[in-house]
């Protein structure tokens, strides 16, 4: 009796140590399990938010100047203002960025060619106030950015006089020829209305663009590196949305469209 209550003992000891190491083993089985599915998660979390911005269709011409004339009017009384020409400025990547539009006032004829103001600049640095004020015409000229496409802000920058490289273009455009007798300036290149403006370098002999760009301060530059800076800026861009959440995700995708739409509505009026 005593032989079977000891063998009975003893398996009942084996037994509750199987139950004591099975419930370890399904204890780190889960924490493992958990800890994947976990990091699984996370991973899958942040790669599902891709948040593409769209431009939209490009804006006509036509379109923009009126916006930027209706700009300048409003915010220029009481004079009334008549357009002069304007600039379209492109991206590193060769997109249509944004437009340039230069004003007078309609009583001001001194200057009503986009030629005849490059012309006049070109007779003046800037070294002194009195000297600047006859180059950018402050007092009789305004120039107003606009975007080019319906996703973009309808007016970029406003100010008085024409734009810098416009003032510097003809300046520009002799130092590069002098430099380089078979090539000439062409399109002006700006990945930002408030970033640094250049121009494109390009072969007289077939217009073609030459890969280099040449900003104000008369420094060349290739335009590649202009376009990997300008890469890199979307990159960020872009791991910083896929740190989001699916509802931060979904809440910024959201508010996108809505600007979207905003933007294509005040285009339209």
């Amino acid at each position: 009796m005593k032989n079977s209550q000891r063998g009975f003992a003893v398996q009942l000891l084996i037994i509750i140590f199987i139950l004591i190491i099975a419930g370890i083993l399904v204890y780190l089985n889960k924490d493992k399990m958990l800890g994947t599915s976990a990091s699984q998660f996370s991973r899958n979390e942040s790669s599902v938010c891709v948040i593409e911005e769209n431009r939209g269709d490009s804006v006509p011409t036509d379109i923009a100047l009126a916006v930027a004339l209706n700009h300048v009017n409003k915010n220029n009384t009481p004079f009334n203002w008549v357009s002069v020409g304007y600039y379209p400025i492109y991206g590193s990547s060769n997109e249509l960025n944004y437009y340039a539009f230069v004003f007078r006032k309609a009583e001001f004829s001194k200057f009503t060619t986009s030629d005849s103001l490059e012309q006049n600049a070109s007779k003046y640095s800037d070294a002194t106030q009195d000297e600047r004020d006859k180059k950018y015409q402050f007092s009789d000229v305004a120039s107003v950015l606009t975007g080019s496409a319906y996703g973009d802000s309808l007016i970029m920058r406003h100010f008085k006089g024409i734009p810098e490289f416009v003032g510097k273009k003809i300046e520009i455009k002799k130092y590069v020829e002098n430099k380089y007798p078979d090539k000439t300036i062409g399109n002006v290149i700006s990945d930002s209305p408030m970033g640094k403006m250049y121009f494109e370098i390009v072969n007289k002999s077939n217009n073609r663009a030459t890969g280099e760009i040449i900003g104000l301060d008369f420094a060349v530059t290739s335009k590649s590196e202009l376009e990997s800076y300008q890469t890199e800026i979307n990159n960020r861009k872009n791991r910083k949305y896929m740190s989001f959440d699916q509802k931060e995700c979904e809440s910024y995708k959201q508010a996108l469209l809505e600007r979207e739409k905003d933007l294509k509505n005040q285009w339209s009026k």
